[in-house]
């Protein structure tokens, strides 16, 4: 038997940082996708390969109600395996029977600018860890309801960030589309809540641009949370202006008033600007402001996308004409808009019998 599960990536569209308080943020499934296979091994032994990690072939056991053991102690191997190891410890614990030993395969090329090496900062992490869960339990035989493998997917990737971070692209990866994620419950226990939206094609046009650096988001993510405790008065204000902006985007989105959306997003990023002039963290860098004034000529608006400091950002416009003009400009500029959809399907599980 051979299981394949295909996630896709995300991009951010609205309510960095607000949404790791509560506040509701928008975020779109994008074209690019994690594909893992679980297939039976050669030689009764589980391997793990990530040819864009640099992994092949790593061995290690795992067995029924046990947790993973590897057979190696290499700290940048440990880092680069954080989320296998969270995903097959959760399976391995709601396993029923004997697993049998399979050769797992990661392919995130997609998540790379083709030819170049370069990741994008577009969730590749939380579409694995996705992906694992999906082909895992169906290789265990496991019997997960959709809920279920949701919650296994979301907790595994929170702790292989070491807690860091709100979860959405991991609702992204999973049920595709376009979402509004916002994290209810208590900063203890926070539980996920998601409603798929409907983007107003035709009316509002969207344009993903890569800055030409990446950011490492738990970096950024610590950094935040670092700001809040030595800064409470301070992050506290910056939170209610940056969760109001969230908040009247994701309604407007709803109710498809462009321009009402279009506002929210340029009050957000400029309160973004606020919020890293005040704590010294470089969300808004001079790249994601030159961006920002070249998209403003044409009309649209722009924040980066995600953590911030680099990787991705997002513009939008009223109309195509100005997305493209945009478009030109950026990429005369020397950035790159890469080729992106929303992707409206989330994981897809195969099973193909020997």
């Amino acid at each position: 038997m051979k299981v394949i599960s295909r996630a896709p990536g995300k991009l951010i569209l609205l309510g960095e940082y607000a949404v790791l308080e509560g506040a509701p943020a928008l975020v779109t499934a994008v074209n690019r996708f994690a594909r893992v296979v679980f297939f039976p091994s050669p030689d009764q032994s589980w391997r793990f390969s990530a040819p864009q990690l640099g992994i092949k072939d790593l061995p290690f056991h795992l067995e029924q109600g046990k947790a993973i053991r590897f057979f190696d102690s290499d700290p940048e191997s440990l880092e680069k395996r954080r989320v296998l190891e969270a995903a097959l410890n959760a399976l391995a614990a709601k396993a029923t029977r004997a697993i049998p030993p399979a050769a797992i395969q990661v392919d995130t090329s997609g998540f790379y600018l083709a030819g170049r090496g370069i990741k994008l900062g577009l969730g590749s992490s939380a579409a694995v860890g996705v992906a694992l869960v999906a082909a895992g339990a169906r290789w265990m035989h496991i019997p997960l309801n959709r809920e279920e493998q949701f919650q296994m997917a979301w907790q595994a990737h929170r702790q292989a960030q070491q807690n860091v971070g709100s979860g959405i692209d991991v609702a992204a990866s999973f049920a595709g589309g376009v979402l509004q994620y916002r994290l209810a419950g208590s900063a203890e226990h926070p539980s996920p809540e998601i409603q798929r939206l409907n983007w107003p094609s035709g009316q509002l046009y969207w344009l993903p641009v890569w800055t030409g650096s990446a950011a490492s988001t738990p970096d950024m993510v610590s950094r935040f949370r670092h700001f809040a405790r030595e800064n409470p008065e301070s992050f506290r204000r910056h939170l209610q202006a940056l969760a109001l902006a969230s908040s009247q985007g994701c309604q407007a989105l709803q109710e498809t008033r462009v321009n009402q959306f279009l506002d929210a997003v340029k009050h957000f990023y400029l309160r973004l600007i606020l919020l890293t002039e005040d704590s010294g963290i470089p969300i808004v860098s001079r790249v994601h402001r030159q961006v920002a004034q070249m998209v403003d000529h044409h009309g649209g608006v722009y924040k980066p996308s995600g953590a911030g400091g680099g990787d991705m950002g997002v513009a939008f416009f009223p109309n195509r004409i100005q997305q493209k003009a945009a478009a030109e400009m950026l990429k005369k500029a020397g950035y790159h808009t890469p080729e992106l959809r929303m992707e409206t399907s989330g994981v897809m599980t195969e099973t193909f019998e020997a």
